[in-house]
């Protein structure tokens, strides 16, 4: 998960160089919650959904936004909102999908070294997310996006996402994306842990709680049992390399580990890194372009 915030959280916002493993939410926005859901547990949820599923816009770094001009640019309409994608390069498409409140700036540093290999690299900007369109988003809007990506550049070859982006991917694929080889860095086999801190860190009476989530299951057509990547691993068949920071103190290493354990023949890999910092190890880079190249 980027901007290391719980997945479907908008706060708080740092700089890109760090992790972090609590959410804090200001105190201004804790009371407006209260006093909502005092008024009315639906009025209560609602905030909270609005919360929940409003991701920050990240800064970019120099270096990011120095590849990113060197893209050619495509933007494509995913249920009624410009989603912005860039592209590098000829060959086999591979695709790169970035966390929550990410950007395809964070993804950059595949970049060369796909290329190189003789790949046409895609970078999403997720809904909401960088310079795509929209205010809410989720890892329902990354799927769409993805899979429209995919009709447009594919076959695809291989994805490597990131966070969030990685659980979009396996929703993606479910969908009948076909993907030759992934690479998942930082993934969640269960994404109930951030809605846990996210009611925590809010302090969500269990009734509104039981609202916002029928709300946003409603709102976003889908079950959130369904939207765990565990509860879909068993029954994947696409060759699977996790890349995971032993020191990740947003997504535990242990996600990864339940991960690759439910995923048929995926393998492992843990590196000495952070949630963010894995994204520019140069043995991450190496690790997944070598097994693209497979």
């Amino acid at each position: 998960m980027d901007a290391r915030v719980a997945e479907g959280l908008s706060l708080p916002h740092e700089k890109s160089t760090n992790d972090r493993s609590i959410i804090r939410i200001p105190a201004s926005l804790r009371f407006g919650f209260h006093l909502a859901s005092r008024i009315s547990p639906m009025l209560g949820a609602e905030v909270a959904r609005q919360l929940f599923f409003r991701p920050m816009r990240m800064a970019y770094r120099a270096e990011q936004r120095n590849v990113l001009a060197k893209a050619r640019n495509v933007r494509l309409d995913v249920r009624e909102r410009s989603v912005h994608m860039y592209g590098w390069g000829e060959g086999p498409t591979v695709l790169l999908m970035h966390g929550w409140s990410g950007h395809a700036g964070q993804m950059t540093e595949f970049v060369k070294p796909l290329v190189n290999a003789g790949y046409r690299v895609i970078a999403i900007d997720a809904p909401g997310h960088g310079r795509s369109g929209g205010g809410l988003s989720s890892l329902v809007h990354f799927a769409d996006a993805m899979t429209e990506a995919a009709s447009v550049f594919g076959p695809i070859h291989a994805v490597v996402a990131h966070s969030l982006g990685a659980a979009a991917t396996v929703q993606a694929m479910r969908r009948g994306m076909d993907v030759g080889r992934a690479v998942f860095i930082a993934p969640q086999a269960r994404i109930s842990g951030y809605w846990d801190m996210f009611r925590a860190s809010l302090g969500m009476p269990d009734e509104v709680w039981r609202v916002m989530r029928a709300r946003s299951e409603r709102w976003l057509k889908a079950p959130y049992d369904d939207l765990h990547p565990a509860e879909h691993a068993p029954r994947m068949k696409t060759p699977l390399l996790i890349l995971h920071g032993r020191t990740d103190r947003m997504t535990p290493f242990s996600e990864g580990e339940k991960l690759a354990a439910l995923w048929p023949g995926a393998r492992l890999e843990p590196l000495d890194c952070g949630h963010i910092a894995i994204l520019r190890d140069w043995r991450a880079l190496l690790a997944s372009v070598d097994f693209i190249k497979i």
